[in-house]
């Protein structure tokens, strides 16, 4: 687990690191966190080999539609970064309005995911799966919290 955690946050911190993060090096620490992750759900969903081939296939599957959903989500948080100093109104709203259908769009899956699961293995499965991702997410969110401008330790508060 504790190195889910390091990838998260190196992830995260790659997201909204300004100016030299390029898009190569995003997919690389992605895709390295993606790898740890697949692992960490292998010990922890105990499969049959009858489910197992199923799981992996539906896993892939969820995987290619979240990792587009953390694209736009790094972008979103890029353009909050960059703009953070001079955030105009508008930017604010069109900001929070993509981050609001992000995250409904990453619920969603989830609901998706759990519903094909539960069909297609067993809902105790598919709802430690969902409960797994949920909290992959927490950790994510976490660690954004704590470097995001006026949300985390990289900028005093004022008073």
């Amino acid at each position: 687990m504790k190195k889910i955690v390091l990838f998260a946050i190196c992830t995260v911190f790659a997201l909204v690191t300004k100016a030299q993060t390029n898009t190569e090096e995003l997919r690389y620490l992605q895709s390295v966190f993606g790898m740890e992750k697949k692992q960490v759900v292998a010990e922890r969903i105990k499969l049959s080999q009858a489910e197992s081939a199923k799981f992996w296939s539906l896993y892939e599957e969820y995987e290619l539609y979240r990792s587009e959903i953390s694209d736009r989500r790094a972008e979103n948080i890029q353009q909050y970064a960059k703009n953070y100093t001079n955030l105009s109104e508008a930017k604010a709203e069109e900001i929070l309005k993509n981050t609001f259908e992000i995250n409904d769009e990453l619920a969603k899956l989830w609901q998706k995911t759990y519903k094909t699961m539960a069909k297609e293995l067993s809902a105790k499965i598919a709802g430690q799966f969902t409960y797994l991702e949920m909290y992959f997410e927490a950790i994510g969110r976490q660690k954004l919290a704590e470097i995001i401008p006026n949300i985390g330790k990289n900028e005093p508060i004022k008073k």
